[in-house]
């Protein structure tokens, strides 16, 4: 029997700007009476006389593939017989996520059928989303994102100049410049690192 009745200290708190839950639940419970409700002023109006809020920004899950997520579904089925139910959410480093989501692409590249490889490898890429999700909220220990880090960490005007560019996060190949030589040329050019800042 499903349970109805509050308990105490326990809050669901959204934020109500955004209607992001920032606290986990544990457990089946009655959400708080201080629970938040999001509502625009840009409402939708329907010729039965029903009201909605505004769906734009939303994220639309309606849009997913029943295809793609019956797939997975059933390689959760799998794991669930095999390892237990919701195994994976207790925690495990990314990387372990990541290896097992290329081994199984690359299976799918190779055209091997003998299990649903693509379904396995977007899992694991579900999975590791998830696992950042649980990082950021605290419930998986820092350590387990232990995927490489390959932005810079240092200022923009202390890189170095190479011979790519980053371009919507994509490093794409740039004509060679040599030290000392402006970026572009004719008014606005930059100087090159480590002549000047870039």
């Amino acid at each position: 029997m499903a349970q109805n009745s509050e308990q105490p200290g326990r809050h669901l708190d959204l934020g109500m700007a955004t209607g992001r839950l920032t606290s986990a639940l544990r457990g089946p419970q009655a959400p708080s009476r201080d629970f938040g409700f999001n509502a625009s002023n840009d409402g939708r109006k329907f010729s039965s006389g029903a009201q909605r809020d505004s769906a734009e920004g939303k994220p639309r899950p309606d849009l997913l593939s029943p295809f793609a997520t019956m797939r997975k579904a059933r390689v959760m089925a799998l794991g669930a017989v095999k390892y237990g139910e919701r195994n994976w959410e207790k925690g495990m480093p990314l990387s372990v996520f990541l290896a097992s989501a290329n081994r199984h692409l690359l299976q799918f590249m190779m055209g091997m059928t003998d299990e649903d490889h693509a379904a396995h490898c977007a899992f694991n890429l579900d999975a590791i989303m998830h696992g950042q999700e649980m990082i950021a909220r605290g419930l998986w220990p820092a350590e387990y994102n232990d995927l490489p880090a390959y932005q810079a960490t240092r200022p923009e005007q202390e890189r170095r100049c190479d011979d790519t560019k980053d371009v919507d996060g994509v490093l794409e190949p740039q004509p060679e410049v040599l030290v000392g030589e402006g970026h572009g040329d004719g008014e606005g050019s930059r100087p090159c690192c480590p002549g000047g800042p870039v």
